[in-house]
């Protein structure tokens, strides 16, 4: 269903992982060319603009090469304590996640804000790494977040 020449990209709001349930909202540029934006089903932001529907378009992700990644991104409220940082990286490590990007929000005496962009395979492998990091006695809170959510890192 895709215009020759559109220009396909990965909505910063909702950040779509493989395995997610996605749409693409149809649109132009400056240029007039095509553009498709991929949300996942669930984005608010998509909600929120709720664009017509001959807009849309039903999609679903191509099986991909095992070594085909993708980009998320999360925040972790911990205690602001020696080496929580460290434990975090360790945690996210064992998934066999990388991170991209680190950046640091809202830090106080008690609590820090970590904002992480990481690379993994797909929904399934973000999902239970970020099950880990809850677990860990040092995290108060972890959710995932748009990159659209905060400054650039």
């Amino acid at each position: 269903g895709f215009t020759p020449g559109s220009t396909v990209s990965m909505a910063r709001c909702c950040t779509p992982l493989p395995g997610e349930r996605i749409v693409g909202i149809k649109g132009t540029d400056e240029d007039g060319k095509s553009t498709i934006k991929v949300h996942t089903i669930y984005c608010e932001t998509l909600a929120e603009e709720d664009p017509p529907q001959e807009r849309w378009l039903d999609l679903q992700w191509r099986k991909r090469e095992a070594e085909a990644t993708a980009f998320s991104r999360f925040r972790v409220t911990t205690r602001n304590g020696l080496g929580v940082l460290s434990e975090i990286a360790g945690i996210v490590a064992r998934y066999g996640v990388s991170i991209a990007n680190i950046g640091i929000q809202n830090r106080s005496k008690e609590f820090v804000d970590f904002i992480m962009d990481v690379e993994v395979k797909d929904t399934r492998q973000f999902t239970q790494m970020l099950a880990g990091v809850r677990a860990c006695v040092s995290v108060i809170d972890a959710d995932r977040i748009g990159a659209g959510d905060h400054e650039e890192l």
